[in-house]
Protein backbone atom coordinates (compact mmCIF):
# COMPACT_ATOMS: atom_id res chain seq x y z
CA UNK A 1 0.00 0.00 0.00
CA UNK A 2 1.19 3.16 -0.57
CA UNK A 3 2.11 5.22 1.92
CA UNK A 4 0.95 8.76 2.44
CA UNK A 5 3.48 11.71 2.56
CA UNK A 6 2.70 15.36 3.55
CA UNK A 7 3.77 18.33 1.52
CA UNK A 8 4.99 21.61 3.29
CA UNK A 9 4.64 24.22 0.16
CA UNK A 10 4.30 27.79 -0.12
CA UNK A 11 2.88 30.37 -2.10
CA UNK A 12 4.08 33.84 -2.99
CA UNK A 13 3.00 37.14 -4.14
CA UNK A 14 5.32 38.93 -6.47
CA UNK A 15 4.41 42.16 -6.34
CA UNK A 16 4.46 42.16 -2.09
CA UNK A 17 6.72 38.90 -1.56
CA UNK A 18 3.86 38.20 0.95
CA UNK A 19 3.62 33.96 1.75
CA UNK A 20 1.35 31.37 2.72
CA UNK A 21 2.29 28.29 4.02
CA UNK A 22 0.38 25.34 4.03
CA UNK A 23 0.25 21.70 4.72
CA UNK A 24 -1.17 18.55 2.05
CA UNK A 25 -1.67 15.73 1.63
CA UNK A 26 -2.10 16.15 -2.08
CA UNK A 27 0.26 17.16 -4.83
CA UNK A 28 1.35 21.15 -4.52
CA UNK A 29 -0.14 22.07 -7.84
CA UNK A 30 -3.86 20.30 -6.82
CA UNK A 31 -3.71 22.21 -3.20
CA UNK A 32 -3.20 25.55 -5.24
CA UNK A 33 -6.22 24.87 -7.57
CA UNK A 34 -8.34 23.72 -4.73
CA UNK A 35 -7.37 27.37 -3.28
CA UNK A 36 -8.24 29.47 -6.78
CA UNK A 37 -11.43 27.29 -6.75
CA UNK A 38 -12.79 28.18 -3.35
CA UNK A 39 -11.79 31.96 -3.55
CA UNK A 40 -13.81 31.98 -7.24
CA UNK A 41 -16.51 30.76 -5.41
CA UNK A 42 -16.41 32.57 -2.27
CA UNK A 43 -17.80 36.08 -1.81
CA UNK A 44 -15.44 37.80 0.57
CA UNK A 45 -14.80 36.05 3.88
CA UNK A 46 -12.68 35.47 6.63
CA UNK A 47 -9.86 34.11 4.58
CA UNK A 48 -6.91 36.13 3.00
CA UNK A 49 -5.31 34.34 0.93
CA UNK A 50 -9.05 33.74 -0.73
CA UNK A 51 -9.14 37.34 -0.34
CA UNK A 52 -5.98 38.49 -2.10
CA UNK A 53 -6.30 35.74 -4.86
CA UNK A 54 -9.53 37.41 -5.63
CA UNK A 55 -8.04 40.63 -5.60
CA UNK A 56 -4.46 39.81 -7.78
CA UNK A 57 -6.29 36.76 -9.50
CA UNK A 58 -4.71 33.42 -9.18
CA UNK A 59 -1.85 34.04 -11.92
CA UNK A 60 0.32 36.55 -9.54
CA UNK A 61 1.18 34.05 -7.63
CA UNK A 62 4.60 31.71 -7.51
CA UNK A 63 4.66 28.40 -5.56
CA UNK A 64 7.28 26.53 -3.73
CA UNK A 65 7.40 22.70 -2.15
CA UNK A 66 9.24 23.81 1.30
CA UNK A 67 9.78 20.37 2.47
CA UNK A 68 7.71 16.63 2.20
CA UNK A 69 7.34 14.14 5.27
CA UNK A 70 6.39 10.69 6.11
CA UNK A 71 4.23 11.52 9.43
CA UNK A 72 1.60 13.96 10.20
CA UNK A 73 3.22 14.60 13.26
CA UNK A 74 6.56 15.80 11.62
CA UNK A 75 5.10 17.48 8.71
CA UNK A 76 3.05 19.49 11.43
CA UNK A 77 5.58 20.46 13.03
CA UNK A 78 7.92 21.81 10.23
CA UNK A 79 4.79 23.90 9.17
CA UNK A 80 4.80 25.67 12.57
CA UNK A 81 8.49 25.93 12.17
CA UNK A 82 7.87 27.54 8.39
CA UNK A 83 5.37 29.90 9.35
CA UNK A 84 7.23 31.31 12.20
CA UNK A 85 10.39 31.16 9.84
CA UNK A 86 8.87 33.91 7.35
CA UNK A 87 6.07 35.42 10.15
CA UNK A 88 3.51 34.64 7.61
CA UNK A 89 1.16 35.46 10.05
CA UNK A 90 2.24 39.40 10.09
CA UNK A 91 -0.55 40.82 7.33
CA UNK A 92 2.36 42.94 6.02
CA UNK A 93 4.47 39.58 5.49
CA UNK A 94 1.64 36.78 4.59
CA UNK A 95 -1.42 35.03 4.70
CA UNK A 96 -1.84 32.70 7.33
CA UNK A 97 -4.24 33.51 10.24
CA UNK A 98 -3.00 30.43 12.73
CA UNK A 99 0.51 29.14 14.22
CA UNK A 100 -0.51 25.53 12.36
CA UNK A 101 -3.13 23.74 10.64
CA UNK A 102 -5.99 22.91 12.55
CA UNK A 103 -7.51 20.45 9.86
CA UNK A 104 -8.46 17.26 12.20
CA UNK A 105 -7.20 14.48 9.87
CA UNK A 106 -5.80 10.90 10.59
CA UNK A 107 -3.74 11.63 14.21
CA UNK A 108 -4.08 15.15 13.82
CA UNK A 109 -7.03 15.14 16.72
CA UNK A 110 -4.61 13.93 19.58
CA UNK A 111 -2.61 17.07 19.08
CA UNK A 112 -5.33 19.30 19.91
CA UNK A 113 -6.59 19.36 23.86
CA UNK A 114 -10.46 18.66 24.80
CA UNK A 115 -10.84 22.36 25.51
CA UNK A 116 -9.19 23.58 22.07
CA UNK A 117 -11.74 21.29 20.45
CA UNK A 118 -14.95 23.06 22.30
CA UNK A 119 -13.86 26.18 22.54
CA UNK A 120 -15.32 29.13 20.08
CA UNK A 121 -13.17 30.72 17.58
CA UNK A 122 -12.50 34.28 17.89
CA UNK A 123 -12.21 36.44 14.95
CA UNK A 124 -9.30 39.80 15.21
CA UNK A 125 -10.49 41.96 12.03
CA UNK A 126 -9.60 45.41 11.21
CA UNK A 127 -11.83 48.02 8.67
CA UNK A 128 -10.01 50.58 7.14
CA UNK A 129 -10.84 53.63 5.41
CA UNK A 130 -9.55 53.34 2.49
CA UNK A 131 -9.49 57.48 1.94
CA UNK A 132 -6.79 57.78 4.98
CA UNK A 133 -5.77 54.33 6.11
CA UNK A 134 -7.28 54.53 9.39
CA UNK A 135 -8.63 51.39 11.15
CA UNK A 136 -10.59 49.78 13.69
CA UNK A 137 -9.75 46.82 15.42
CA UNK A 138 -12.08 44.47 17.17
CA UNK A 139 -13.14 41.04 18.06
CA UNK A 140 -16.02 38.89 17.56
CA UNK A 141 -17.09 35.10 17.79
CA UNK A 142 -19.09 35.47 14.78
CA UNK A 143 -18.25 36.02 11.19
CA UNK A 144 -16.59 39.30 10.35
CA UNK A 145 -18.83 40.38 8.39
CA UNK A 146 -21.84 39.65 10.67
CA UNK A 147 -19.76 42.10 12.85
CA UNK A 148 -19.84 44.88 10.13
CA UNK A 149 -23.16 44.55 9.54
CA UNK A 150 -23.79 45.12 13.53
CA UNK A 151 -21.23 48.36 12.98
CA UNK A 152 -23.51 49.85 9.88
CA UNK A 153 -26.65 49.29 11.76
CA UNK A 154 -25.65 51.10 14.76
CA UNK A 155 -24.18 54.03 12.94
CA UNK A 156 -27.52 54.13 10.88
CA UNK A 157 -29.93 54.34 13.81
CA UNK A 158 -27.23 55.91 16.66
CA UNK A 159 -27.54 59.87 16.50
CA UNK A 160 -23.84 61.50 16.89
CA UNK A 161 -21.52 61.01 19.94
CA UNK A 162 -18.61 59.95 21.17
CA UNK A 163 -18.07 56.83 19.43
CA UNK A 164 -15.50 57.87 16.00
CA UNK A 165 -16.33 54.47 14.47
CA UNK A 166 -20.03 55.22 13.71
CA UNK A 167 -20.03 58.35 13.11
CA UNK A 168 -17.28 57.74 10.24
CA UNK A 169 -19.44 55.06 8.91
CA UNK A 170 -22.28 57.20 8.37
CA UNK A 171 -19.99 60.06 7.44
CA UNK A 172 -18.02 58.43 4.55
CA UNK A 173 -20.62 54.95 4.07
CA UNK A 174 -20.07 52.06 4.26
CA UNK A 175 -18.65 51.25 0.90
CA UNK A 176 -15.49 53.41 1.65
CA UNK A 177 -14.02 50.33 3.87
CA UNK A 178 -11.61 47.65 3.45
CA UNK A 179 -11.56 45.01 5.67
CA UNK A 180 -8.93 42.33 7.17
CA UNK A 181 -8.93 39.56 9.27
CA UNK A 182 -5.70 40.04 11.08
CA UNK A 183 -6.00 36.89 13.38
CA UNK A 184 -8.01 33.36 14.57
CA UNK A 185 -7.98 32.57 18.19
CA UNK A 186 -9.34 29.56 20.07
CA UNK A 187 -10.09 30.75 23.47
CA UNK A 188 -11.11 33.80 24.89
CA UNK A 189 -8.12 34.76 26.50
CA UNK A 190 -5.97 34.53 23.54
CA UNK A 191 -8.17 36.24 21.47
CA UNK A 192 -8.18 39.39 24.56
CA UNK A 193 -4.87 39.84 24.25
CA UNK A 194 -4.00 39.45 20.47
CA UNK A 195 -6.83 42.36 20.11
CA UNK A 196 -4.74 44.60 22.65
CA UNK A 197 -1.68 43.74 20.41
CA UNK A 198 -2.93 44.69 17.16
CA UNK A 199 -4.77 47.71 18.18
CA UNK A 200 -1.03 48.86 19.95
CA UNK A 201 0.16 47.31 16.53
CA UNK A 202 -1.67 49.72 14.45
CA UNK A 203 -1.88 53.06 17.23
CA UNK A 204 -5.22 52.70 16.57
CA UNK A 205 -6.28 54.66 19.55
CA UNK A 206 -4.72 57.68 17.90
CA UNK A 207 -7.58 59.61 16.31
CA UNK A 208 -5.43 60.09 13.45
CA UNK A 209 -4.46 56.89 12.79
CA UNK A 210 -7.97 54.98 13.43
CA UNK A 211 -11.00 55.07 15.30
CA UNK A 212 -10.63 53.05 18.46
CA UNK A 213 -11.25 54.62 22.01
CA UNK A 214 -10.23 51.80 24.24
CA UNK A 215 -7.10 49.64 24.25
CA UNK A 216 -9.21 46.30 24.14
CA UNK A 217 -8.98 42.79 25.63
CA UNK A 218 -11.98 43.02 27.93
CA UNK A 219 -14.37 40.94 26.42
CA UNK A 220 -16.24 38.40 28.41
CA UNK A 221 -18.48 35.34 27.76
CA UNK A 222 -22.35 36.24 26.95
CA UNK A 223 -24.50 34.48 29.09
CA UNK A 224 -27.37 34.80 26.88
CA UNK A 225 -26.45 34.99 23.43
CA UNK A 226 -30.67 36.02 22.09
CA UNK A 227 -31.46 39.07 24.05
CA UNK A 228 -34.89 37.80 23.50
CA UNK A 229 -34.87 34.77 26.05
CA UNK A 230 -34.24 37.38 29.10
CA UNK A 231 -38.00 37.76 30.54
CA UNK A 232 -36.61 41.49 31.03
CA UNK A 233 -35.44 42.10 27.61
CA UNK A 234 -38.79 40.74 25.85
CA UNK A 235 -41.34 42.52 28.59
CA UNK A 236 -39.74 46.00 27.80
CA UNK A 237 -39.50 44.99 24.21
CA UNK A 238 -42.93 44.24 23.74
CA UNK A 239 -44.02 47.33 25.75
CA UNK A 240 -42.09 49.49 23.47
CA UNK A 241 -44.36 47.89 20.88
CA UNK A 242 -47.52 48.40 22.16
CA UNK A 243 -46.51 51.71 22.82
CA UNK A 244 -45.67 52.14 19.61
CA UNK A 245 -48.68 51.08 18.07
CA UNK A 246 -51.13 52.58 20.51
CA UNK A 247 -51.72 55.51 18.27
CA UNK A 248 -52.27 53.83 15.06
CA UNK A 249 -55.47 52.89 13.81
CA UNK A 250 -55.44 49.32 11.88
CA UNK A 251 -55.42 51.25 8.26
CA UNK A 252 -52.45 53.14 9.27
CA UNK A 253 -50.39 50.03 10.18
CA UNK A 254 -51.73 47.75 7.35
CA UNK A 255 -50.66 50.57 5.19
CA UNK A 256 -46.85 50.78 6.95
CA UNK A 257 -46.60 46.85 6.33
CA UNK A 258 -47.05 47.41 3.29
CA UNK A 259 -45.02 49.73 2.45
CA UNK A 260 -42.41 47.62 3.89
CA UNK A 261 -42.90 44.70 2.12
CA UNK A 262 -42.66 46.55 -1.40
CA UNK A 263 -38.90 47.07 -0.08
CA UNK A 264 -37.23 44.65 -1.96
CA UNK A 265 -33.61 44.40 0.23
CA UNK A 266 -36.83 43.79 3.12
CA UNK A 267 -38.10 40.99 1.60
CA UNK A 268 -34.90 39.80 0.42
CA UNK A 269 -34.03 39.58 3.85
CA UNK A 270 -37.13 38.38 5.60
CA UNK A 271 -38.28 36.21 3.07
CA UNK A 272 -35.72 33.09 3.29
CA UNK A 273 -35.65 33.10 6.98
CA UNK A 274 -39.12 32.85 7.11
CA UNK A 275 -39.16 30.20 4.17
CA UNK A 276 -36.18 28.18 6.65
CA UNK A 277 -38.67 28.66 9.51
CA UNK A 278 -41.73 27.06 8.04
CA UNK A 279 -39.64 23.84 6.92
CA UNK A 280 -39.16 23.29 10.72
CA UNK A 281 -41.63 21.05 11.79
CA UNK A 282 -42.24 22.49 14.99
CA UNK A 283 -42.29 25.60 14.45
CA UNK A 284 -44.92 24.96 11.48
CA UNK A 285 -46.94 22.93 13.54
CA UNK A 286 -47.05 25.63 16.32
CA UNK A 287 -48.29 28.05 13.35
CA UNK A 288 -51.08 26.00 12.32
CA UNK A 289 -52.70 25.16 15.54
CA UNK A 290 -52.20 28.69 16.78
CA UNK A 291 -54.23 29.51 13.33
CA UNK A 292 -56.92 27.13 13.89
CA UNK A 293 -57.15 28.61 17.39
CA UNK A 294 -57.90 31.75 16.42
CA UNK A 295 -60.44 31.10 13.67
CA UNK A 296 -62.27 28.54 16.26
CA UNK A 297 -62.73 32.02 18.82
CA UNK A 298 -66.20 33.42 18.32
CA UNK A 299 -64.89 37.09 19.04
CA UNK A 300 -62.18 36.30 16.31
CA UNK A 301 -64.80 35.45 13.84
CA UNK A 302 -67.06 38.03 14.26
CA UNK A 303 -64.20 40.97 14.15
CA UNK A 304 -63.03 39.39 11.04
CA UNK A 305 -66.87 39.54 9.76
CA UNK A 306 -67.43 43.37 10.96
CA UNK A 307 -63.68 44.03 9.19
CA UNK A 308 -65.35 41.81 5.87
CA UNK A 309 -68.45 44.28 6.12
CA UNK A 310 -67.11 47.05 6.58
CA UNK A 311 -64.24 46.87 3.57
CA UNK A 312 -66.97 45.83 0.89
CA UNK A 313 -69.05 49.06 2.27
CA UNK A 314 -65.99 51.22 1.21
CA UNK A 315 -66.90 52.63 -1.88
CA UNK A 316 -63.00 53.05 -2.47
CA UNK A 317 -62.38 49.47 -1.63
CA UNK A 318 -64.98 48.51 -4.18
CA UNK A 319 -64.11 50.85 -7.10
CA UNK A 320 -59.97 49.30 -6.33
CA UNK A 321 -61.24 45.94 -6.37
CA UNK A 322 -63.27 46.50 -9.87
CA UNK A 323 -60.51 48.48 -11.62
CA UNK A 324 -58.22 44.98 -10.15
CA UNK A 325 -60.01 42.86 -12.40
CA UNK A 326 -59.90 44.90 -15.51
CA UNK A 327 -55.81 43.93 -15.06
CA UNK A 328 -55.31 40.95 -17.33
CA UNK A 329 -52.25 39.98 -15.48
CA UNK A 330 -54.13 39.81 -12.45
CA UNK A 331 -56.95 37.93 -13.99
CA UNK A 332 -54.26 35.65 -15.34
CA UNK A 333 -52.60 35.11 -11.74
CA UNK A 334 -56.15 34.21 -10.36
CA UNK A 335 -57.32 32.01 -13.35
CA UNK A 336 -53.79 30.06 -12.60
CA UNK A 337 -54.52 30.03 -8.93
CA UNK A 338 -57.92 28.58 -9.39
CA UNK A 339 -56.96 26.06 -11.87
CA UNK A 340 -54.32 24.79 -9.79
CA UNK A 341 -56.36 24.88 -6.99
CA UNK A 342 -58.80 22.34 -8.89
CA UNK A 343 -56.08 20.38 -10.37
CA UNK A 344 -55.26 19.24 -6.79
CA UNK A 345 -58.68 18.51 -5.55
CA UNK A 346 -58.65 16.22 -8.37
CA UNK A 347 -56.45 14.26 -7.31
CA UNK A 348 -57.32 13.75 -4.14
CA UNK A 349 -59.35 9.95 -3.32
CA UNK A 350 -60.60 10.67 -0.01
CA UNK A 351 -62.62 13.35 1.12
CA UNK A 352 -61.20 15.54 4.42
CA UNK A 353 -63.01 12.64 6.20
CA UNK A 354 -61.42 9.58 5.17
CA UNK A 355 -64.42 8.24 3.31
CA UNK A 356 -62.97 6.99 -0.84
CA UNK A 357 -63.91 8.42 -3.88
CA UNK A 358 -65.62 5.60 -5.24
CA UNK A 359 -68.47 5.95 -8.55
CA UNK A 360 -71.17 4.55 -5.76
CA UNK A 361 -70.00 7.29 -2.96
CA UNK A 362 -69.42 10.00 -4.94
CA UNK A 363 -71.77 12.73 -6.75
CA UNK A 364 -71.60 16.30 -8.38
CA UNK A 365 -73.49 19.11 -6.95
CA UNK A 366 -74.88 22.04 -8.45
CA UNK A 367 -71.44 24.10 -8.94
CA UNK A 368 -69.54 21.38 -10.41
CA UNK A 369 -67.53 19.74 -7.40
CA UNK A 370 -67.67 16.23 -6.36
CA UNK A 371 -69.07 15.45 -2.84
CA UNK A 372 -69.45 12.05 -1.04
CA UNK A 373 -72.68 10.76 -0.30
CA UNK A 374 -71.88 9.63 3.28
CA UNK A 375 -70.89 12.63 4.50
CA UNK A 376 -73.94 14.88 2.49
CA UNK A 377 -76.32 12.08 3.97
CA UNK A 378 -74.59 12.86 7.07
CA UNK A 379 -75.49 16.60 7.09
CA UNK A 380 -78.52 15.95 6.10
CA UNK A 381 -79.31 14.38 9.17
CA UNK A 382 -78.14 16.90 11.28
CA UNK A 383 -79.79 19.64 9.53
CA UNK A 384 -83.23 17.45 9.86
CA UNK A 385 -82.80 16.67 13.53
CA UNK A 386 -82.24 20.32 14.08
CA UNK A 387 -84.84 21.69 11.65
CA UNK A 388 -87.04 19.27 13.98
CA UNK A 389 -86.20 20.60 17.14
CA UNK A 390 -86.61 24.20 16.09
CA UNK A 391 -89.44 23.65 15.19
CA UNK A 392 -91.23 21.42 17.71
CA UNK A 393 -93.57 22.94 20.45
CA UNK A 394 -91.76 22.23 23.69
CA UNK A 395 -94.01 24.54 25.65
CA UNK A 396 -96.01 21.72 27.25
CA UNK A 397 -92.85 20.03 28.77
CA UNK A 398 -91.37 20.80 32.56
CA UNK A 399 -87.89 20.98 33.53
Amino acid sequence: MKKSRWTIYCHTHRATDRRYVGLTKMTMMERWNRHAYNAKSSKGGWSPLANAIQKYGKDAFDHEVLKVHDTLEEANAAEERWISHFDSRNPEKGFNLEKVSRRLREGSKARLSESELQDKRWTIYCHIHKETGRRYVGMTSRSWRKRWNDHVCAAQFSKGGRWHFPNAIRKYGKDAFDHEVLEVCYSLEDANAAEIKWISRFDSRNPEKGFNLAKGGTHVPHPIKNPWDRPEFRAARLADLARANAGLTHTQRSSMSKKLWQDPDFRKKVVPVLQSNMKDPEIKDRAVSAMRESFARPESKEKRSRSSKAMWESDEYRIRNAELWKDPDFRDRCETGLLHGASLNREKTHCRHGHEYTPQNTYVNRRGSRECRVCSRKRGRVSARAAYWRNKDVSGYQS
